[in-house]
């Protein structure tokens, strides 16, 4: 029997949230130590400036690209290990961030067992090369005296890796796929 409404819908995979882990790593910073900083939300921003210029003498549009800078924001509940000020004097002093880099290591998979990842979990890291906090902030509210903390910085570049059968997570489109005259199901299979 067909679909009622003439539709197609393919199941394209399934993940759980009590599988999604976001561990920290880095020059200094182990990541079973750094389980404890009780994260509550990470935000990243990698960008290219591009500036678009016209010519008056045709109708041509120019794209001169500049330089990449990066952002992040991490938020992170105050804990008894201490494990904030390992993390802000690992990254805090921009004379020293040459060497440094900041390991995002994420693993996704279908629930958990025992407190593990099943088998089937997917792990993937986001790299940030030379980053450093920019700003720090403390956040509490009165209701339930959580001491909350936001830090901000910036990175210079960033690295994707995706082991494990997630490579179609970001694909690398060409420029013949944006112009037309390539073949999609290329850019699609890649």
């Amino acid at each position: 029997m067909s679909d009622m409404f003439a539709r197609e819908t393919v199941l394209g995979g399934v993940m759980s949230a009590e599988a999604i882990r976001v561990n920290f790593s880095g020059n200094g910073l182990d990541p079973a130590a750094t389980k404890g900083l009780i994260m509550q939300q990470l935000q990243l921003e990698y960008k290219q400036n591009i500036t678009r210029l016209y010519a008056l003498e045709d109708a041509k549009v120019y794209f001169v690209a500049g330089r990449t800078e990066g952002t992040f924001t991490v938020q992170h509940v105050v804990g008894p290990q201490g494990l904030l000020s390992v993390f802000i004097e690992t990254y805090g002093d921009v004379c020293a961030i040459g060497n440094q880099v900041l390991n995002l290591s994420t693993t996704v998979g279908c629930g958990t067992t025992g407190g593990k990842i099943n088998g089937d979990a997917v792990p993937s890291s986001v790299e940030l090369k030379a980053p450093v906090i920019s700003a720090f902030g403390l956040q509490m509210q009165a209701g339930n005296m959580v001491i909350a903390s936001t830090l901000t910085g910036m990175f210079v570049s960033m690295e994707i890796t995706e082991p494990g059968g997630n490579a179609g997570l970001l694909r690398d489109i060409n420029t013949e796929d944006i112009s037309g005259s390539g073949s999609t199901a290329a850019a699609v299979a890649g």
